[in-house]
């Protein structure tokens, strides 16, 4: 048997290999982290993935509604957002969902004496189901006193919610019928050491 032909067949063992066991990894791109209030499953994706692999993924375990009366997983980043302070910002990102029982959607946190968030979750009509690769926006001012910026995928209850192909952009000139952030009487951040976080958003395709 010549050498080209084992070459070809150990290509094709280890790509059967990949495919059944290596769709996903639990090992998240710098930047990015888990959040919410019970364990869902969190990573990335290589099987499911919009233009190129992989995406990020959360994902609710089969037993979610014994764990916690109201349960939602977070796939977020947070960074100190030094060149948008004072601007307003557009966030772009492209989700696919499917069967989410309760609702998902963007995720978008201005950490500010104004600040507050602007969730498609929220402020929509409430997106539930399954639907295809979409893209999703938020646009939202950055007052000057804003400290840190979060933005990623919320899933609430059940189902899979994957996010990919995420940016931001300041829009010149600013959209005027635009009002949030909210009043808030009251910052959300009062700690104010913010050393371990970025200046900018990083791993936006993953």
């Amino acid at each position: 048997m010549s050498k080209n032909i084992l070459l070809f067949r150990l290509f094709a063992f280890l790509n059967c290999v990949f495919q059944i066991f290596g769709q996903i990894s639990y090992d998240l791109p710098a930047g990015w982290a888990p959040d919410g209030n019970a364990q869902y499953d969190i990573g990335v994706d290589y099987a499911t993935f919009y233009e190129k692999a992989p995406s990020g993924f959360i994902k609710s375990p089969s037993n979610i509604n014994s764990l916690n009366p109201n349960p939602f997983g977070i796939l977020a980043q947070t960074f100190i957002p030094k060149e948008y302070l004072g601007k307003q910002v557009r966030l772009t990102c492209f989700i696919k969902y499917s069967n989410v029982s309760s609702s998902m959607g963007l995720l978008l946190h201005v950490h500010s004496v104004n600040g507050g968030f602007d969730n498609t979750a929220n402020k929509n009509s409430i997106i539930n189901g399954s639907g295809d690769w979409a893209k999703f926006v938020s646009v939202v001012n950055v007052p000057e006193d804003t400290s840190l910026i979060g933005f990623g995928a919320i899933l609430n209850d059940e189902g899979v919610v994957w996010l990919d192909k995420c940016n931001f952009e300041i829009v010149e000139p600013p959209d005027e019928s635009v009002s949030f952030p909210f009043p808030k009487s009251e910052p959300n951040v009062v700690n104010n050491d913010f050393h371990n976080f970025l200046t900018y958003p990083i791993s936006l395709d993953f």
